[in-house]
């Protein structure tokens, strides 16, 4: 088929473009028969031999030339979209934004936390993204501890004891104590840092 023809797939009134509002096309997929996310892989491979008028066309189109790129680019968007209204990057693993799987592209990057380019990094540590969410829960709770020590004077927090904003701070302090010999170094000397902190409630 001519390229004016696999074109046509993309800006026709029913089919891909269209019906999908993007040329971000996925590889295999096939539109009235033809192989057309095989074309797609071509132009890209072809990117740079390609003519100045199809380059221009297939831009024209809105046409996607590093796949991973947009779909990172459209993460990005949703989750400062949800920062916006929430204030937070706590994004559970299921969430959706506005249909996007926001919740799987938010795992995505802490599973490939190591191997981001520093420019993504630095642009979610902007927004407060949450790499680790086991440690931002570990910092909530010795932040929380260390605000009720400075109004009660104690860390005896009671076992259902929940802050304001429902963090349930007395639960945490037991789980402290129970995981004292599986804690690391530096969040032991940590707490023991607070002086009147006890490894035994009893105490």
């Amino acid at each position: 088929m001519k390229i004016k023809a696999a074109l046509l797939l993309c800006v026709n009134a029913k089919p891909f473009k269209e019906r999908k509002g993007h040329c971000l096309v996925v590889r295999g997929h096939t539109e009235d028969g033809y192989q057309l996310g095989t074309w797609v892989d071509t132009q890209r491979s072809k990117k740079e031999s390609l003519s100045e008028d199809r380059y221009r066309r297939l831009d024209e189109l809105g046409f996607v030339w590093d796949p991973i790129t947009q779909q990172w680019e459209e993460g990005s968007s949703a989750i400062l979209k949800s920062n916006g209204r929430e204030g937070n990057c706590l994004i559970s693993a299921k969430h959706l934004e506005d249909g996007y799987r926001l919740g799987q592209w938010v795992s995505r990057q802490r599973t490939y936390e190591d191997k981001q380019p520093e420019e993504r990094r630095l642009r979610l540590d902007e927004l407060g993204f949450v790499w680790n969410v086991l440690t931002q829960q570990w910092e909530k709770g010795f932040s929380h501890l260390a605000t009720y020590l400075e109004r009660e004077g104690n860390t005896n927090v009671k076992q259902r004891y929940k802050t304001k904003d429902g963090f349930p701070l007395g639960t945490w302090v037991g789980t402290q104590r129970v995981n004292k010999d599986r804690m690391s170094s530096e969040r032991r000397s940590r707490l023991q840092a607070l002086e009147v902190w006890r490894w035994s409630a009893k105490k």
